[in-house]
């Protein structure tokens, strides 16, 4: 695999998030295979890195439950609720499961 890279603004993602970008990646580690990364912009050293891309969505989603639950303890109002587990697909989220992505590519978690 030689790599992807996406960015995504959480609105898109449902989020109220006032204009918040996460950078996601598939990094080619040699003999290791894939390791599943990323990053959000205002918060650059907070680094999500999994050899999964599953348990790196969880990483994700438990962050995004845990500024969630800051901003609803700080009273803002309408923000989303939070995220239970397994409602992030970390094959889905990285296009794993398409049909034009390799049939060799397998969850290791």
């Amino acid at each position: 695999m030689r790599g992807f890279r996406s960015r995504v603004n959480t609105s898109e993602l449902g989020s109220n998030a006032d204009d918040i970008h996460h950078v996601s990646e598939i990094l080619n580690a040699g003999l290791q295979g894939p390791l599943f990364m990323g990053t959000v912009d205002k918060c650059p050293g907070e680094v999500f890195i999994n050899v999964s891309p599953t348990r790196y969505w969880n990483m994700v989603r438990e962050r995004v439950n845990m500024e969630i639950r800051r901003q609803l303890s700080m009273g803002r109002p309408n923000f989303p609720t939070l995220q239970p587990p397994r409602s992030v697909d970390g094959l889905e989220m990285f296009g794993l499961l398409s049909p034009s992505s390799s049939s060799g590519n397998q969850d290791k978690g």
